[in-house]
């Protein structure tokens, strides 16, 4: 799905003292599918760094409620970004502490209609070496690698990847 992406070039961690004007986390809330947040800071030019991540499945927002306070306190996210369609989640976010949000509609969202939008904000990032991620967010640098377009015609416009290695991909977008 990211020819662009480079990891040798894309992948490290901000300066030491390196200063955020925002850090926000990403949330792709799962059970039995793995549950994604991803941590991201957006420096004074303009380029976004995945710092950290969590990724675990078997759980619910409660279950790994230490971990997302721990996250919370290390890198004070502004927002708490979960998939609108998540209500619950949102809500156990918020009684959890943490400033959840619904993220925003974009173009008319539907399951759908918002992966290609998304898609190309990430592309444009890579393209233009605005993203960089932490070596330490290992799902989200294994799902660049294996988020891929069904096998039958790559380049069909209308065509949205598979939905398997795309959690934590979720949770940037």
């Amino acid at each position: 799905v990211y020819p662009e992406w480079e990891p040798f070039v894309m992948c490290g961690d901000p300066p030491a003292g390196h200063v955020m004007r925002v850090v926000v986390a990403g949330v792709d809330p799962g059970l039995s599918d793995p549950y994604a947040v991803e941590i991201l800071g957006l420096d004074w030019d303009d380029r976004w760094w995945v710092m950290d991540e969590h990724y675990r499945t078997g759980g619910n927002t409660r279950t790994w409620r230490e971990q997302f306070a721990a996250l919370q306190e290390r890198y004070k996210c502004r927002s708490w970004f979960v998939d609108k369609r998540r209500p619950s989640d949102i809500l156990d976010l918020l009684e959890l502490g943490l400033p959840a949000l619904a993220n925003l509609e974009i173009h008319g969202e539907t399951e759908r209609g918002t992966i290609k939008p998304m898609i190309a904000v990430v592309r444009r990032l890579i393209r233009d070496k605005r993203l960089t991620v932490s070596r330490k967010c290992k799902a989200l640098l294994q799902e660049f690698e294996e988020y891929q377009y069904p096998e039958r015609d790559e380049r069909n416009t209308g065509e949205v990847p598979m939905d398997a290695s795309n959690h934590a991909q979720d949770s940037i977008r």
